[in-house]
């Protein structure tokens, strides 16, 4: 079984949204995106997106975006151990030469069950950690 990390297609954007949907399911409880919002992804100027295919099943997401300035933002995604450490891989060669001393920075959302354990394995650190509050708004807001 090999693993290999490829362009994506924005044809496959209603497999990409299912296997980000999983995620976010097991990482914070709830669904984050739409269909229509993962194509959109595809126009955005320098974003780079990329899946992991195993047996021609997509096991794996991930974009890294260019901040400018030499920072580069990835966020991966995958509920699978054995995907997660090419997904760094990729993003790693992907930044690797383009400027001087890149900085990349990823991403671990919610109660995240993979890919925390494969950033500290291969080096990452952590640098902080945030905070949301979801409420809902019902009622006016007091004056």
């Amino acid at each position: 079984m090999s693993i290999e990390v490829r362009d994506a297609r924005v044809e496959e954007a209603p497999v990409i949204r299912a296997l980000l949907e999983e995620h976010a399911l097991a990482a914070f409880g709830e669904p984050e995106l739409s269909e229509e919002e993962v194509r959109s992804w595809f126009s955005i100027p320098k974003l780079w997106i990329q899946v992991a295919e195993r047996d021609g099943a997509l096991v794996g997401y991930l974009d890294v975006r260019d901040e400018e300035g030499g920072r580069f933002d990835a966020d991966a995604r995958t509920l699978h151990p054995e995907v997660a450490p090419a997904l760094l891989i990729a993003a790693e060669e992907h930044v690797r030469g383009r400027v001087a001393s890149p900085v990349l920075r990823g991403y671990v959302q919610g109660d995240e069950p993979v890919l925390r354990d494969v950033f500290e394995a291969h080096g990452w650190r952590p640098i902080r950690h945030s905070f949301q509050m979801r409420i809902e708004l019902t009622d006016d807001l007091p004056e």
